[in-house]
């Protein structure tokens, strides 16, 4: 239930993070900040969390971690600006932060090795069901909740059948490898999504990546315990592999956003003629939170297009970069 909780609050505040920005006048910083700071206070407090627990024991964290994410979650709902919103967002961050890793380093204390493939699927249920309907909820609220539907399904359902098919044949280090590979491919593979794009197409590639990621999410908990000589430092090593988790997708949104703006700016500078109506992207930093806006202005094609073919490379540059940095982590 914790984890549920805390992954529907993420994915459902990034979903609703175009909307919410507008509605309360921010900016594109602040729409950035809004988003960052909920990620930093998660991965800044799981090492505290759990090295707190270890001495104290699991509850006090965990109850403290559950009281401070319901007050962010109020100061989230009431904002009436945005910098009151980044605030409830670093309390739930704070608060988040515990439910995550606590829910993995307390698996690890109540079950054996032998036990664990399985309940890892389990917890990988509620989990994954948080991160599929905190998009799909805060699309419905905002746009089209089928966009994000295919991808996210596929990582519920592979998190889990990864987790079963481990328990039956009680091998892993293979089933790892070969999923990296899928996951890199599949990722890689959207550098050819395009504004005419089918939705087989759209569906089909996220679908095929979602397997290998579903599928490594679950999976590197295994080779995690395993790795442990001494019984007792399961939970740590537990939370230890959680907080890296998340600074890994910390690393890469940082990546990825510094990518997306460079080849934006290129790009967008190389035009020789922009719209009056979007002379606005000249300023890289209005280049995501202006992509609702692209929806609703009424444009001639031919005049669309460029700044189309623009954020065609952007996304193109980000995805081709995720997908050679994910084999390193079959090589690890």
């Amino acid at each position: 239930m914790a984890k549920s909780r805390s992954k529907t609050d993420w994915t459902l505040a990034r979903a609703k993070k175009r909307i919410i920005t507008r509605e309360l006048n921010g900016t594109t910083l602040e729409a950035f900040w809004s988003n960052l700071a909920f990620m930093l206070t998660v991965v800044i407090s799981q090492p505290i969390y759990t090295s707190v627990s270890d001495v104290i024991g699991r509850k006090p964290p965990f109850y403290t971690g559950f009281a401070i994410f319901f007050v962010g979650s109020i100061v989230f709902a009431l904002a009436k600006s945005m910098p009151v919103l980044i605030v409830g967002r670093l309390l739930q961050g704070l608060g988040g932060g515990g439910l995550d890793v606590l829910s993995e380093v307390i698996l690890a204390d109540i079950t054996t090795l032998q036990e664990r493939p399985l309940y890892l699927g389990l917890l990988a249920l509620p989990m994954a069901g948080g991160g599929v309907c905190g998009p799909i909820v805060g699309a419905a609220l905002t746009e089209s909740a089928v966009l994000v539907l295919p991808g996210s399904a596929t990582i519920i359902a592979f998190s889990v059948l990864a987790a079963v098919i481990v328990e039956v044949y009680r091998k892993y280090r293979w089933i790892i490898i070969c999923n990296w590979v899928i996951a890199s491919c599949g990722v890689g593979l959207w550098a050819l999504w395009s504004p005419e794009s089918s939705v087989a197409q759209t569906t089909g590639l996220q679908i095929f990546a979602g397997i290998g990621i579903g599928t490594v999410f679950t999976m590197l908990t295994i080779p995690n315990q395993t790795s442990v000589t001494d019984v007792n430092d399961c939970g740590i090593a537990a939370g230890v592999l959680v907080s890296f988790r998340l600074f890994g997708g910390l690393i890469g949104l940082a990546i990825c956003a510094g990518v997306f703006n460079n080849v934006f700016e290129n790009n967008i500078s190389s035009l020789t003629s922009v719209p009056q109506e979007l002379e606005l992207l000249r300023d890289v930093r209005e280049a995501v939170s202006f992509i609702p806006a692209l929806r609703e202005i009424d444009l001639e094609p031919d005049l669309l297009s460029p700044i189309l073919k623009v954020y065609k490379q952007c996304f193109k540059a980000a995805f081709l970069t995720l997908a050679g940095l994910k084999p390193e982590g079959s090589y690890l």
